[in-house]
């Protein structure tokens, strides 16, 4: 995609949103002939953007959240653990093994983007690859009622970022944890991965004080082609995102990224506060 195309979509997006909040028609071929874009790709826009507002006014308005798929038999959907920026994420009994996994499944408002499915599948493969005592394993990748999902490690126990808000983290804990999480990026830096996105709440932490790193839903994988985000385009969260990230400099985002992350939770564990 050109950047003036990718410009128009934005600008084309910008005013859509106000409009479809306020339950407007539509005029698909004059708003094509005066952002100058094909009429799917506004058609396509439109929905996107529809799909986005509806799946925000069922986060607010439920707490049940958005229902699974007829998940394969094999699943038992035991209740609802998270959601983040790409998905929703359950917990599940799988009856084969006799054992709890969790199950990640992509928010159906992203199955409209398809370079939201491309990251989703990648997080799928970057971790299947990436067998570490501190990074959540994956099991295997599948597709229900046309929803991506994967399964993954239950890990029980709650995040990095509830116990620093709880202010139940001592200073020699935060050290050990940060140590486990380095080790692991080391170890994922060592196979061509970058995580991108660590942050307190992408560290779970179970019932015997360990560290596990979940949520490579923004990866990049150094030994790629070419890499899918597009020049300016923000990745991260901001108050841990690196200057690199900041500025959408994409071409400098690498290990040392989530290196700056780590420094970033390291403070907020010892000050309780993010450092920006």
């Amino acid at each position: 995609m050109s950047v003036d195309r990718e410009d128009q979509l934005g600008k084309l997006a910008d005013e859509l949103t106000p409009a479809i909040e306020a339950g407007e028609t539509l005029d698909f071929k004059e708003l094509a002939e005066r952002f100058e874009l094909p009429a799917s790709e506004v058609e396509r826009c439109a929905l996107a953007v529809q799909a986005l507002h509806t799946s925000m006014d069922e986060d607010l308005s439920t707490r049940g959240g958005l229902q699974p798929p007829a998940l394969p038999s094999d699943f038992e959907l035991r209740g609802e653990l998270g959601r983040g920026g790409m998905g929703i994420v359950y917990r599940v009994h799988q009856r084969s093994l006799n054992r709890e996994v969790a199950l990640k499944v992509l928010r159906p408002g992203d199955l409209l983007f398809g370079d939201a499915i491309e990251r989703f599948e990648r997080e799928a493969r970057s971790l299947a690859r990436l067998r570490h005592r501190h990074i959540v394993s994956v099991h295997e990748v599948g597709h229900a009622e046309g929803f991506l999902y994967f399964t993954m490690d239950l890990i029980d126990g709650g995040t990095l970022g509830e116990l620093v808000a709880d202010d139940m983290i001592t200073t020699t804990q935060a050290v050990r944890l940060l140590r486990q999480v380095a080790s692991a990026m080391a170890f994922a830096h060592g196979r061509g991965v970058v995580h991108r996105d660590l942050k307190p709440a992408n560290i779970l932490v179970d019932g015997q004080g360990d560290a596990f790193v979940v949520d490579f839903g923004l990866a990049r994988d150094l030994g790629a082609a070419a890499a899918m985000t597009l020049t300016g385009q923000l990745i991260g969260t901001p108050s841990y995102m690196s200057p690199e990230q900041a500025l959408g400099d994409t071409a400098r985002i690498g290990e040392s990224s989530d290196i700056y992350a780590l420094g970033a939770i390291l403070y907020e564990c010892l000050t309780r506060q993010a450092p920006f």
